[in-house]
């Protein structure tokens, strides 16, 4: 089977029309008193021969967790082809030309592809997968990747339904269009990349020790010591119940800057457990790119943890942005040194979610979702 997809344009060819409104009609996806609305709304379609066996719409919405403006994208394959991926390519293909179109400023609108996932499938899931790769070609080129952001709940049919985003590379949370290799924006990504890996080498005097679960003495003496030195916490029991926490730890010399700390908590989008992730530098250490390279140290530790299957449950590491100067300086929606990705806003601050290899979730189970657990 020879499958070929193709970007339309509008007036659509009365042919290609016709093989929409055809498969709508014969499968009844769409109802007829709609089609005329949703043929307005097609961008593209997979073909075998000349029969068109697949169809992509997209409209404009606001993604509410992040309130701002996504293509949102809704395929339908007709049902003797389902299971062969050709409604994934078909994803993949109209996402990779969408972001084209982004990077040569022709659509600049929406900063990425919003897809929710309501095919019948997905109710008999015991985990959803955390993110997928969607192919722009049936060969497997241009994978585009999409992130799970939230896992909505109908009450009254319990039904789940997953909602993934894939954010376009060059887009910026501060400014409309792609950003380009001479932009504040990516001039200041690309020192923090190299200010990043500079720490990671252990660049003389700084070097970094992941400490998570064999905190020695002389480690839990500095810890603490940092900790009330700048007020971080009141007393030495507050400080004695929080050294099982730390993961990390930057020194210069043999001065503790910095501490990297996990822990372990409810995330209610995802309706799931997630690590939590919290960091102090010391202030003369601040700029200084430590806070990032801590966490770049902990991700790479505990990813290899959960590819061992010792962080059952804990699919990723949810970040919040508590800095003011953070949140006013971290533009693109995907992390440059660390792939955290743009969940949403926790009082204005960022929250971000970076997720191990090969992240699932457990689905709720029927019964909870229509009791409404």
């Amino acid at each position: 089977m020879s499958v070929t997809f193709e970007w339309l344009e509008h007036p659509l060819q009365p042919g290609i029309e016709q093989g929409i409104t055809s498969l709508w009609s014969r499968t009844n996806l769409v109802d007829e008193s709609e089609q005329r609305q949703r043929l307005s709304e097609v961008v593209a379609v997979a073909m075998v021969k000349e029969e068109v066996i697949a169809v992509c719409s997209r409209v404009t919405r606001v993604f509410q967790p992040i309130n701002r403006p996504l293509h949102y994208l809704r395929a339908m394959t007709a049902p003797e082809h389902h299971r062969k991926g050709v409604s994934l390519v078909l994803t993949g293909f109209v996402t990779h030309q969408l972001e084209s179109q982004f990077n040569r400023g022709q659509d600049v609108e929406c900063i990425g592809v919003w897809a929710a996932i309501q095919a019948d499938y997905v109710d008999r899931l015991e985990v959803a997968q955390c993110y997928f790769h969607a192919p722009a070609t049936m060969e497997g080129e241009h994978p585009q990747r999409f992130d799970l952001i939230d896992l909505s709940k109908n009450n009254k049919t319990g039904r789940v339904t997953p909602h993934l985003v894939h954010y376009f590379e060059r887009a910026s949370l501060f400014q409309q269009g792609p950003t380009t290799s001479r932009s504040p924006v990516h001039v200041s990504r690309e020192a923090r990349i190299l200010a990043v890996d500079k720490l990671l080498n252990d660049s003389d005097p700084y070097r970094l020790e992941y400490c998570y679960g064999r905190m020695e003495g002389h480690q839990s003496k500095a810890v603490t010591d940092l900790w009330l030195q700048h007020g971080v916490l009141p007393d030495l029991t507050a400080c004695a119940e929080r050294l099982p926490s730390v993961a990390a730890l930057a020194w210069s010399g043999d001065q503790l800057i910095g501490i990297g700390s996990v822990f372990s908590s409810a995330y209610e989008p995802l309706k799931s457990n997630l690590l939590g992730y919290r960091s102090f530098v010391s202030p003369e250490a601040r700029g200084s790119a430590t806070a990032t390279a801590l966490m770049k140290l902990v991700v790479k530790n505990l990813n290899n943890a959960y590819q061992t299957g010792k962080l059952r449950g804990l699919p990723g590491i949810a970040i919040v942005l508590q800095n003011d100067k953070l949140n006013t300086n971290v533009a693109s929606p995907i992390g440059e040194t660390i792939r955290t990705v743009l969940m949403g806003y926790l009082n204005g601050a960022q929250v971000r979610i970076v997720y191990f290899d090969g992240a699932t979730i457990p689905m709720p189970s029927r019964s909870s979702r229509l009791s409404g657990q």
